[in-house]
């Protein structure tokens, strides 16, 4: 009897563990993952003629490290959705595209252009709010061959709105605060 008793047991645990796991995935909210255009098509310019923009040190807050994409509330403090995700964190796109952003935006200013200068970035905010703005502030320092000192940095704050209220007119923001600091980059090389 007592050996029917535990047989019961394991199998009633058993059901128990299937019928848990098998309600975890049906009542999960479904993860979507989100990227950004990493060039506007009004300055995208074939890959053979991009010139190349050497990006030196580029910084980030901690939360673009992360997949999950970041948004500040009211209160001021920064939550990251566990639903919407980047496909990659936000630092490694910026990382990747930023150099290749900086470039179209001195070919676009200038096609003759040769770019000697590298760059070094530390974006120290960019969230924002769904339905409000997301902001991005950074400090640029733009180093030209053959001189000394950073007399070509400068502070980037910019206030973009977002045009709409869901998680996509927020990703576009971000994607266009991400291409404003690229073209006000661009405009300081082009100096």
């Amino acid at each position: 009897m007592n050996k029917k008793i535990k047989n019961f047991a394991l199998f009633l645990l058993a059901a128990i563990v299937v019928a848990t796991t098998a309600s975890c995935k049906f009542f999960s909210p479904p993860k979507e993952v989100k990227t950004f255009r990493t060039l506007p098509a009004e300055i995208a310019v074939p890959a053979g003629e991009v010139p190349v923009v050497p990006l030196g040190k580029i910084t980030f807050p901690e939360y673009l490290y992360n997949q999950q994409i970041a948004e500040r509330g009211s209160d001021g403090k920064i939550t990251l959705d566990e639903r919407n995700l980047w496909a990659e964190p936000l630092s490694s796109t910026i990382k990747r595209t930023l150099p290749l952003q900086i470039a179209a935006h001195v070919k676009k200013n200038s096609p003759d252009a040769k770019i000697k200068d590298s760059v070094s970035i530390a974006i120290m905010r960019l969230d924002g709010v769904l339905g409000g703005d997301v902001e991005i502030v950074a400090y640029v320092e733009i180093f030209r061959e053959g001189k000394s000192g950073n007399e070509h940095a400068f502070y980037f704050q910019q206030s973009i709105p977002t045009q709409g209220s869901g998680i996509d007119a927020y990703i576009n923001a971000v994607a266009r605060a991400v291409d404003a600091l690229a073209a006000a980059t661009a405009e300081k090389i082009s100096d």
